[in-house]
């Protein structure tokens, strides 16, 4: 290694240690080597390295050390950034670190890496008075190091500490000795990783620990803690003691016990040596012998009842204990771990195995058998981040980068991820890079002891829910038959434990029609607590945006990444003026930004992609030229890479295209009309096995995977034995297809079918605009067989756009060739229409005018409506049809924009215009569009503005309508009776699916005629009609009309708020089987209702029922029980305001617990009915079933129910909050015991609302302090607590508050999920503080730490601090460097606290920023001037 190489080296290596904030640990690791003064001088590691190299610990020669740091260290990940630039680098594993550190400094090591911030805190208490705010655990190593505190001479004292804290992983790490045994002058050897019972036995065998039992950490079933207790008898028989017949009953049938209780000759009482034991209490008077036990069955069942005691308080068991009882089968029995986390480990195990190589991929235009990490390709993407929430608007997307997202993604618990992207910008690569960070256990993975599953969406069959996909994909017969577990066990598994699993979907636009929609998934009502990550093209993500917790925008390259991409590229080849060239060509000289690109932007535009920039890259490195058009560029592109395939064959030609060899030619052609077939079912990979059945030359089936166009890929699921290859772009594929099509059309191989499939596949627009690209001046034969009818013209007009203007003659004159007499007057007429509307009067062909009308109105469509509605005339037959022509016609330029938002809008108005013509003149336009052929193409409508019926009539016969809304009102009982008598009588069959009709009055409609909707739609399988006044005839007479007509599709149907009785939902649940959702809320119905459906269904299969203001004041449990058995599906049940008490609730969950019924997660709606005589235990309960936002207001509970619920369960439940309300709850009375153990139990909680509950300081500073014993991070949580009265709050706690409120708050306003007047202000006034409090936070916190906070206004407005001192409120600033007001006017205050403030200002370094004080109303008049 040169010395350059080696700086280089130097470099890399410091550069990563830096960004990990890693100096401070290399400062304790190198204090040995090191002068101390020089490392507290050392501010980047680049200094520590070169202190190294100085005194000749490392060199170019010698990297051993280097080695060892690495190991020691644990960052192996730092070996693949060193890879990048040193691929001959050695790899470098865990194993024995040379005598580069000692044994001492190894452990202080390993202590730092153990410690925790709660435990610096913990040991910063203990050691220093004031606390040293430690920013890390090597911080306080170092501290304590330079106080002799801690050496290698004297670790006794620091040890003992430890114990005294109980941080039992700190103290295993500085107990142990190198040859794995614990260091017996340290600590007795019973005492490595010391968790279960005291230093020696003691009174009895766990004495010490019944007086505070520690938490448990794995579970007993009971009948494994009843043999437990039952192991007394061991102690009997270790001292010969005879066996009472309680314990002898219960260990009957225990061989090891049989065995031991066999008589032997002869007693020589207890063993020497074992002191104070389990059995102390019998040492004071001998027995009598009755038998002898060898030393070493003493010395077994010594260590077997350490064992049993260790278990029974649920502690891990020291490794040398466990060794010594390994072949005990009742304590191997005992220790067995729970079903699930077997079911978990098991399932973590396979997938890491299958995932581990899914980032190896090869590069299609490389060597089969060269593959890269995908890791390399996706670093330098250019990702953007925006945070949703459902309440109001999302942010602004800003740059971020893929650490910054996995530590929002693992910071959010449950979090929903939408990535977006164009095609191939990486989003899949993305998921990968994901995955195999997962498997391989990488130093950032953000899923570290999660179940990860990668699914890709295309491969999703109809019908099929996410768990039946996971389960397809994962093999779970070995795990159920070796460990005996039920069928479903894995299934029970992943629906209740949803917050242990990740899921990573790719390809939401690749979602098969029939395939089920994932969106439920996303939204949480499935599996609510997991994480999941969706991938899409941005097109139709509206949904997926408005319920996703981040949205990622992966935008590829940026700029500066291509620029550096190609400097790198030629580089790596050697071909140094070449890529000035291109660079130059790219315009990158220049200083604007906006200008590079070179008038290449075709070109330019996709190098964004990682892979195409590669190609683009090689096609200037054989060519140094681009075409300006894309199937030209793609043409080159195509010729290149059969250059590199030649090359790697040692065959060096470039041919241009048409001279392609015929082998070649067969081969590209093959892959084209694979990839075509794949495309109209919108699939981007294909199949070997589907290539090879469409030639019978295997020799162009191998050659064509071979040339470099594709790749082969790792199947995303294990069990997948398909050879997959996939290509590096979509371009690719859908210019492969194109050239395909092309040659097809120009030898006439295609079918007439085959021409319209290829005119409506809303996927092949890319593979249209190649195909017309590839065929130049012969497009007109493939546009002819479209230009046959006036509803085909926007496919003509779409695709002629992509003919080059060199060729738009020969294109036009072959088009006119083959048109229809009728169509070529069809035509003239069109054109006559879109002159007006350009306002041109010279004579072109019909295809240049629409060509026109699309530049002029592209972005600005509301012009166009404003011309076609400015040119509507109705004063005579002829303008009427010349406006209606207009009207029709217009809309060919809004499918040929594609704009779907600025269509919509264009539709509006335009229907608004007609909304209340009459039937004469709809009668015409009507007339024009059966004429033009051409219906009105808007998929959605909300019709909020006043409208007869017969534009409904016309509307709905002549339109795709798939959604129809109708405000309400607007739509009348005569309107809506007219419209469907019409159009059943002339039989028009709709394409509606959704139609919305609440708030509108249907009291005196005919039942029957409501029927005939679903005959008239027979597609329509969602019907709003909530609060429209119908009776249960009117409901009967409808289901009745569809019975007769077979119209059983209805899925989704909202009737609340109608007079109904209890009968009718039997009815409706009989006539629709597959109906999914049903609303009745507000209906008038009873508990009647319910029964009905428990005796006449054997099983419903509803997902949703909401029952919401029904009475059910008598609903008893085993109904309930009952009902819930008989709804496998349900994930809502709806039961707000209905009457139900607390004790109805205890029966319930009680009777579902008898039943074996399992609630699902967020169930429930329950708010609105008085629950204050509930149980702690179905408040328990309560919280996992019910609807996320928690608040004890909207069910009637007090502070005594919450106590009730932690005095009922056990510690250990975890209680699934996230947003818990209690605001003007009186807990005057409540102990900060238990609202800490409410963070204890509640590790999903991110908002707590106290505001106005009459709490104490006393209450608060409690809270904290348990808080702090049990190891609770506030840190990130939103905490309210404004209107209580904490004037007794002390300055620790009080700064704990500041930061967790202020904090938290402030983001939530920015990412706008709660807003309130004043949001940002911490108002001293809402908390009783005074100034004594601002003294006593200066106080804790000391001038020397900053707390890091977006704090932005305090307000301690009229607060008397005539009494504080201006060093106080200059700490203050120093504390919270973040302020940018404080506002304290008519607070009292003097000059000369205003002056000592500015002084202690410029003694701290703090820089008051411009206008942040406000000191209005305050005697100031011996201010000096300076501070002034």
């Amino acid at each position: 290694m040169t010395v350059m190489q080696f700086n280089v080296l130097k470099m890399i290596v410091s550069d990563w240690y830096n960004e990990n904030r890693c100096l401070t640990m290399l400062k304790v690791l190198f204090r040995d080597t090191v002068d101390i003064g020089k490392l507290a001088e050392i501010t980047d590691t680049i200094d520590l390295l070169n202190e190294l190299v100085k005194l000749g610990k490392m060199s170019a020669k010698d990297l051993t050390l280097l080695y060892d740091t690495i190991r020691i260290t644990g960052h192996f990940s730092l070996q693949i950034k060193i890879k990048e630039t040193f691929p001959l680098f050695p790899d470098i594993e865990e194993g024995i670190i040379s005598t580069s550190f000692t044994p001492h400094r190894q452990k202080l090591l390993k202590l730092g890496k153990k410690l925790t911030l709660e435990n610096v805190t913990r040991i910063d208490k203990l050691y220093n008075t004031p606390r040293k705010m430690y920013t890390d655990s090597w911080s306080m190593i170092i501290d304590l190091e330079d106080r002799l505190e801690i050496s290698e001479e004297n670790m006794t004292t620091f040890i003992k500490s430890l114990k005294l804290l109980k941080l039992h992983l700190a103290l295993q790490v500085l107990t142990e000795v190198d040859n794995g045994e614990v260091s017996t002058s340290e600590t007795p050897k019973s005492d490595k990783g010391y968790c279960g019972p005291a230093d020696g036995m003691g009174e009895s065998a766990m004495s010490s620990h019944q007086q505070q039992p520690p938490p448990a950490r794995q579970l007993l079933l009971p009948q494994q803690l009843q043999q437990l207790q039952a192991q007394d008898a061991y102690n009997y028989l270790v001292w010969n003691q005879p066996i009472p017949d309680s314990s002898r009953s219960a260990v009957q049938g225990n061989r090891p016990m049989e065995g031991l209780r066999r008589p032997l000759p002869g007693y020589c009482g207890p063993a020497d040596g074992i002191g104070k034991s389990a059995m102390s209490s019998h040492q004071q008077q001998t027995p009598p012998a009755r038998q002898l036990l060898l030393p070493q069955q003493l010395q077994q069942l010594q260590a077997q009842i350490l064992v049993y005691n260790y278990l029974a308080w649920n502690q891990p068991i020291p490794d040398w204990l466990r060794s010594a009882v390994q072949d005990n089968r009742l304590v191997q029995s005992l220790q067995r771990p729970s079903p699930d986390k077997i079911i978990k480990d098991y399932l973590t195990r396979q997938q890491k195995k299958w995932y581990q190589d899914v980032n190896r991929m090869t590069p299609a235009i490389w060597h089969k058998h060269y593959k890269v990490d995908i890791a390399e390709i996706f670093t330098e993407l250019s990702l953007r981040k925006s945070k949703n929430n459902s309440s109001c608007t999302r942010e602004k997307g800003e740059p971020t980068s893929l650490t910054e997202v996995l530590n929002i993604i693992e910071s959010e618990g449950s979090c929903k991820v939408l990535i977006t992207g164009k095609a191939g910008m990486g989003k899949t690569t993305l998921l990968k890079y994901i995955t195999y960070k997962w498997a391989t256990g990488d130093v950032h993975n953000a899923f570290a002891g999660k179940l990860l599953f990668l699914i890709k969406i295309g491969d999703i069959k109809a019908g099929a829910d996410i768990v039946e996909i996971i389960m397809k994909n994962v093999n779970t017969n070995e795990l159920l038959i070796k460990n005996n577990l039920p069928i479903k066990a894995v299934e029970r598994f992943l629906y209740n434990h949803g917050d242990d699993i990740v899921i990573l979907l790719d390809g939401y636009d690749e979602l098969q029609s029939d395939a089920k929609d994932l969106i439920n998934l996303f939204k949480g009502v499935e599996l609510e607590k997991s994480t999941v990550v969706i991938t899409s093209r941005p097109d139709n993500t509206e949904n997926l945006v408005e319920c996703c917790t981040l949205h990622i925008q992966v935008n590829g390259f940026s700029s500066r990444n291509i620029k550096e991409y190609i400097n790198k590229y030629f580089c790596s080849t050697k071909k140094y003026e070449l890529g000035k060239s291109l660079l130059k060509e790219f315009s990158f000289h220049l200083e604007d930004e906006w200008e590079w690109d070179g008038n290449h932007n075709v070109a330019f535009g996709l190098c964004s992609s990682p892979l195409l920039l590669l190609m683009i890259c090689t096609i200037w490195e054989q060519k140094q030229h681009f075409p300006k058009d894309l199937s030209d560029l793609f043409t080159k592109l195509i010729c290149c890479i059969l250059s590199q395939y030649e090359s790697k064959c040692n065959k060096p030609d470039i041919f241009p295209i048409e001279r392609i060899p015929e082998q070649y030619k067969l081969a590209i052609l093959l892959l084209g009309e694979c990839m075509y077939e794949g495309l109209k079912e919108n699939k981007l990979s294909i199949d070997k096995y589907v290539l090879s059945k469409m030639s019978k030359n295997l020799h162009s089936v191998e050659l064509a995977l071979k040339l470099g166009f594709v790749y082969e890929d790792t199947p995303f699921n294990p069990g997948d034995v398909r050879e997959i290859y996939t290509p590096p772009h979509k371009l690719i594929s859908e210019a492969l297809a194109g050239f395909y099509l092309a040659n097809q059309i120009e030898k006439e191989h295609l079918k007439g079918d085959e021409y319209e499939v290829i005119r409506c596949n809303k996927y092949l627009n890319m593979t249209r605009k190649f195909t017309i690209g590839f065929l130049d001046d012969k497009a007109g034969e493939m546009l002819k067989h479209w230009l046959v009818m006036p509803s085909q013209l926007y496919s003509v007009a779409q695709c002629f756009n992509y003919v080059k203007e060199e060729n738009e003659k020969s294109v036009l004159r072959k088009l006119d060739e083959n048109m229809s007499t009728k169509m070529k007057s069809y035509c003239e007429q069109m054109c006559e229409t879109f002159r007006s509307v350009l306002d041109d009067d010279r004579s072109e062909h019909l295809l240049k005018l629409i060509k026109k009308c699309c530049v002029k109105y592209k972005n600005s469509l509301y012009k166009l409506e404003q011309k076609v509605v400015s040119l509507v005339d109705t004063s005579s037959k002829e303008s009427l049809r010349k406006s209606c022509r207009r009207i029709v016609l217009t809309s060919v330029i809004e499918q040929i924009t594609n704009d779907s938002e600025a269509g919509t809008q264009f539709a509006v108005f335009v229907l608004r215009c007609i909304s209340n013509w009459k039937d004469e003149s709809l009668n015409v336009l009507s007339a024009e569009i059966k004429y033009l052929q051409i219906n009105y193409d808007c998929p959605s409508l909300t019709l909020h503005w006043g409208f007869n019926s017969s534009f409904l009539i016309h509307f709905l016969t002549h339109s795709n309508l798939s959604d129809l809304f109708v405000h309400d009102g607007l739509l009348t009982e005569d309107t809506l009776s007219v419209v469907i008598k019409e159009l059943h009588k002339t039989n028009v069959k709709l394409t509606l699916k959704l139609l919305s009709i609440s708030c509108t009055d249907l009291r005196n409609i005919d039942g029957a005629l409501l029927g005939k909707l679903f005959e008239i739609g027979p597609a329509l399988n969602r019907l709003n009609a909530s609060n429209c006044r119908l009776s249960s005839d009117i409901v009967r007479a409808m289901i009745t009309e569809c019975s007769n007509n077979g119209c059983k599709q209805l899925c989704h149907l909202d009737i609340s708020n109608n007079d109904l009785d209890d009968a009718l939902l039997c009815d409706i649940l009989k006539m629709y089987p597959a109906l999914s959702i049903l609303k009745v809320a507000s209906c008038g119905l009873s508990k009647e209702s319910l029964n009905n459906m428990v005796n006449e269904f054997p099983e419903i299969k509803l997902l949703e029922l909401d029952f919401s203001r029904n009475c059910l004041g008598n609903l008893d449990g085993e109904t309930f029980g009952t009902l819930m058995k008989k709804l496998p599906k349900l994930r809502f049940f709806g039961m707000a305001h209905c009457s139900i008490s607390g004790s109805i609730v205890n029966e319930m969950m009680k009777e579902c617990s008898t039943m074996n019924v399992v609630l699902k997660d967020n169930m429930l709606e329950l708010d609105g009915n008085d629950l204050s005589d509930i149980n702690g235990k179905s408040i328990a309960e309560l919280v996992r079933v019910v609807h996320r936002y928690f608040s004890l207001h909207d069910y009637f509970l007090t502070a005594d129910n919450l106590q009730q619920l932690f005095e009922s369960v056990d510690i250990n439940i975890k209680l699934n909050w996230k947003y818990l309300y209690m605001s003007k709850i009186n807990l005057s009375c409540i102990s900060g015991k238990t609202l800490s153990c409410l963070f204890n139990v509640s590790p999903d909680l991110i908002y707590i609302d106290l505001s106005n509950c009459s709490l104490s300081g006393s209450i608060v500073n409690e809270m904290m302090e348990e808080c702090g014993r049990m190891n609770v991070v506030l840190k990130g949580k939103i905490l309210r607590l404004e209107g209580n009265y904490l004037s007794d709050i002390n300055g620790e706690s009080l700064a704990e508050v500041m930061v967790n409120y202020l904090d938290r708050v402030i983001t939530m306003h920015q990412k706008c999920l709660f807003y309130r007047p004043g949001v940002g202000s911490f108002i001293w006034r809402d908390y009783r503080l005074t100034a004594d409090n601002l003294h006593k936070l200066v106080e804790s916190v000391g001038e020397n730490k900053t707390l890091s906070s977006n704090i932005v206004d305090v307000n301690l407005n009229r607060i008397n601090l005539s009494s504080i001192s201006g060093k106080t409120l200059a700490c203050f600033l120093k504390i919270f460097p973040d302020i940018s007001h404080i506002d304290m006017s008519h607070c009292s205050l003097s000059g000369s606290i205003v002056n000592e403030m500015k002084e202690e200002c410029v003694r701290l370094n703090v820089v008051l920023k411009e206008n942040v004080l406000k000191l209005k109303g305050n005697d100031l008049s011996d201010v000096d001037a300076i501070s002034y």
